[in-house]
């Protein structure tokens, strides 16, 4: 036990010392040579400058939570200057494929790729996203990661973003520090040495979302080929293709709700939430649309008390 406190104690060292303990390969490890299945392109941004760029990784079978969320955080009558896409891997399921294709012609907000979308391959998926981001809506100043089972509060983070002067290359979420690395073969959690040879994470961001500045993007698409895949998309992403940049990590965990799903209400005007995690609550509330849109909107609107008329710009005087 002594031996493993001071192998932890070593490794914390390791990462206090060491700007940047994941340096690039000169080789490309990563070829990242999927295909886009579906491709709005340019119809999202329309090659204008977006504030906020929101990217949520959802299910192909997740209609209804797609549905939601459009109908509720991130209509377009309210942000003028933001925009949404649902990131999406293949499915062998022809009749959820069909219906993926009729909801990416009306919406044109869908992206996938001919990788198969799966709990391991996610990290496929956040590379998609930079991928897509640097080639079709490159002028954005924030991009959002997030999950279709959290609510999101656009109204608070939106003035959060404007309000305060953000460092470039900065990441900014509910941030993971000094998390062991689990090496027991029977965890869902388990990696091996071969996947991080140290015994901690670097510091990474917890995946229910977190915002990067748009000068990270490419960066980080270009990075990524030359540092050793993982699949742990979290600390991939967030962590060690951050810590390689460099970037600048802001720690905003009061942000988030991780409770009971009753209890969002009141915490929620008393502590200017950004991220509500619903998960399997979430599925509770999407077998009754109208019910749930209704609080969702009472929830994230009536503290702001937003009329028809009010749209939210890229001005900073909001």
């Amino acid at each position: 036990m002594k031996a493993e406190i001071n192998l932890i104690v070593f490794e914390l060292l390791i990462f206090q010392v060491k700007l940047s303990p994941f340096n690039p390969n000169s080789k490309i490890l990563n070829h990242h040579n999927f295909n886009f299945t579906i491709n709005p392109g340019h119809t999202v941004c329309e090659k204008s400058r977006i504030f906020l760029l929101v990217a949520v990784n959802t299910r192909p079978e997740n209609h209804r939570h797609r549905e939601i969320i459009r109908e509720s955080w991130t209509r377009r009558s309210l942000f003028s200057d933001l925009r949404i896409v649902f990131l999406l891997g293949s499915t062998n399921n022809a009749l959820t494929q069909r219906r993926i294709l009729l909801e990416a012609n009306l919406y044109r907000d869908i992206v996938q790729q001919d990788f198969m979308d799966t709990y391991r391959n996610l990290t496929l998926k956040g590379v998609m996203s930079l991928k897509w981001i640097s080639q079709y809506c490159a002028n954005v100043d924030f991009l959002l990661k997030s999950d279709d089972d959290v609510l999101i509060n656009i109204f608070q983070i939106i003035k959060y973003l404007k309000e305060n002067e953000i460092k470039p290359k900065s990441i900014l979420c509910n941030l993971m520090s000094n998390m062991k690395v689990i090496r027991d073969q029977t965890s869902k959690w388990f990696i091996s040495k071969q996947e991080y040879q140290y015994e901690i994470f670097c510091d990474y961001c917890s995946g229910v979302g977190y915002m990067i500045t748009g000068d990270l993007i490419k960066p980080m698409l270009n990075i990524s080929y030359h540092i050793h895949f993982m699949w742990i998309d979290d600390v991939y992403m967030s962590g060690i293709l951050g810590t390689a940049l460099k970037a600048n990590y802001y720690s905003l965990s009061q942000k988030y709700w991780f409770g009971p799903i009753d209890q969002i209400e009141n915490n929620f005007e008393k502590t200017n939430l950004f991220f509500v995690y619903l998960s399997q609550e979430f599925l509770k509330f999407s077998n009754d649309f109208a019910k749930s849109l209704k609080k969702i909107l009472k929830i994230f609107y009536s503290p702001f008390r937003i009329s028809k008329s009010t749209r939210y710009t890229s001005d900073r005087n909001i």
